[in-house]
């Protein structure tokens, strides 16, 4: 199914889908790795989630980008019978991933969706994982701050009674002489792209932690 035939996407969703298709594969791989090291690289951020989790049923990964991160779940837990979901609102992300677990013969069910609408059923998830997912929800979606909430929401929800929420994001820096180097100029024209189109996050004050539900 996709987004269009999903009643429960409208037009920000679709608009937001657009400007994450717009970056393409080229964005992907910048962000993601595509060499063994990477690989590894993920799987030792990933890694603590081993001490938590021996056997799972199922780990969701909430922004699979172009995959690396579902292969290293794979290595992680995939040996075991674990099933992996990946979820993305990009089409780009979904088809990128298709393409590198196929091509690596790692089994994962894709999901078209938004990380603030997950559909998977309450208490039905034993590891899900949102790693650099939440600034974006918050950057993209209009009610930033709501949306993001809801994410955190919509993870707890679908959690068994043991599960496990594994949360990795950046967080913004209260320096002001912070000094950003680019590697390419298309990350450099993407930033700038996203700066003029998005909200930044600043910082999460102590109420809003508060007053976050789940």
């Amino acid at each position: 199914m996709s987004l269009q035939e999903n009643p429960q996407f409208g037009n920000n969703i679709l608009n937001i889908q657009r400007h994450l298709d717009a970056a393409g594969v080229a964005y992907l791989n910048s962000i993601n790795g595509t060499t063994p090291e990477s690989l590894i690289a993920t799987m030792r951020k990933l890694s603590p989630l081993t001490r938590h989790l021996a056997y799972p049923d199922t780990v969701v990964s909430v922004g699979i980008g172009q995959g690396e991160e579902i292969e290293a779940l794979h290595e992680l837990f995939g040996r075991n019978g674990t099933k992996l979901i990946g979820i993305d609102l990009s089409t780009t992300a979904i088809n990128s991933a298709i393409h590198r677990t196929q091509k690596n013969d790692i089994p994962m069910s894709p999901v078209m969706a938004s990380a603030t609408d997950i559909p998977l059923r309450d208490n039905s998830i034993s590891g899900i994982v949102l790693s650099s997912i939440l600034h974006e929800v918050y950057s993209y979606f209009p009610n930033g701050m709501v949306s993001w909430k809801k994410t955190i929401t919509e993870a707890a929800r679908v959690l068994s009674k043991d599960g496990i929420l594994f949360l990795r994001d950046p967080e913004s820096p209260d320096a002001k002489d912070v000094k950003v180097e680019f590697l390419s100029d298309f990350s450099q024209d993407f930033y700038n792209y996203f700066r003029r189109e998005f909200r930044t996050f600043r910082s999460l004050d102590r109420e809003s932690m508060i007053n976050i539900h789940y």
